[in-house]
């Protein structure tokens, strides 16, 4: 794997790559809420940002972006007006999220004010993370885009959940009453292709073809246990933060399990991908674990320090 890290503004940076470069971008940008009071969170990622990701983005290429409940339609609109074709919006749903908000009720009476509102509060317990995905446009068909750029589609089978199997069957009803004899195809639903009960007199199934281990992906990604449909990963260790021992103080650091999942839906395989607010480099962690060669850029000196000595101890 090649990692190339940066130190500086990804508008700038991005200038010295090629137009159609990168085969796919996975990054968390600025959320736009004013994360802990930081300047860098005052804007959900500059249009200029975008605009170069545009251009180095190989045509019918993917980018995946985080984003807030609060400020997604921002993000998304400034995706679209410069140009990305809006295809989806994946849900990161997780069950450790702190509620900010406060009691009314409580406030009132700390003023001395009576009040019947002591349970009404501000704001909800935050679970999900919107992730917009969009698509760089194309001239060509997919399958003509995949011939010569080799990006356009999503990874499916790579990208499967779980150990379910999708089953093809032969099911065979006999009418004795009026001599029919009848066969369909069947998927893993199961469904009757004759379900008339007072008809039917008998009924043999045949399994012909097991394949596709794991279940189709959806555009819902779980933290909370028990989702077995959904792909499942936790929050951050302690040890997958501070790895390095890089003393990680990144605010919004994401999983390199979840990281990894989202550049093999739409990455191929030893593609360029591309973090344009790389953080403290869990994508490069990621493309690490899938291989490749990954181009991270951070405005901050200190979060690409973080980022290398995480990057090196994965890759060891």
């Amino acid at each position: 794997m090649k990692t190339t890290l940066h130190n500086g503004n990804s508008a700038e940076v991005l200038k010295q790559y090629p137009d159609n470069h990168f085969d796919s971008i996975v990054t968390d940008p600025p959320y736009g809420i004013e994360f802990l009071g930081k300047d860098w969170d005052e804007n959900t990622g500059a249009i200029e940002v975008w605009r170069e990701c545009l251009r180095v983005l190989k045509p019918g290429g993917y980018l995946l972006a985080f984003g807030a409940p609060r400020t997604y339609h921002r993000l998304a609109t400034n995706l679209e007006d410069i140009g990305f074709e809006i295809k989806d919006s994946l849900m990161w749903l997780y069950g450790s999220g702190f509620p900010k908000t406060q009691d009314v009720g409580n406030r009132l009476t700390k003023k001395g004010i009576d009040n019947d509102f002591h349970g009404w509060k501000t704001a909800l317990k935050p679970a999900h993370e919107p992730i917009i995905m969009c698509r760089k446009p194309t001239k060509l068909s997919t399958m003509d885009n995949m011939v010569k750029y080799g990006v356009g589609a999503l990874n499916i089978d790579g990208s499967r959940v779980g150990d379910e199997k999708t089953i093809t069957k032969i099911t065979k009803i006999t009418n004795t009453e009026n001599g029919v004899n009848m066969t369909g195809k069947f998927g893993s639903h199961n469904d009757e292709y004759y379900n008339t009960e007072r008809n039917k007199d008998k009924e043999t199934t045949e399994i012909i073809n097991v394949e596709n281990a794991g279940r189709f992906p959806s555009n819902v990604i779980g933290e909370v246990e028990g989702y077995q449909k959904y792909f499942y990963h936790p929050k951050v260790s302690r040890k997958e933060r501070d790895m390095g021992e890089s003393n990680n103080i990144h605010p919004t650091i994401k999983p390199v399990a979840l990281m990894k999942y989202l550049v093999t839906l739409i990455t191929p395989p030893n593609g360029k991908v591309l973090d344009p607010f790389n953080g403290s480099g869990s994508t490069g962690m990621a493309v690490k674990e899938f291989g490749g060669e990954y181009v991270g850029i951070d405005l901050d000196e200190n979060y690409i320090k973080i980022s290398r000595k995480r990057i090196n101890a994965y890759q060891q």
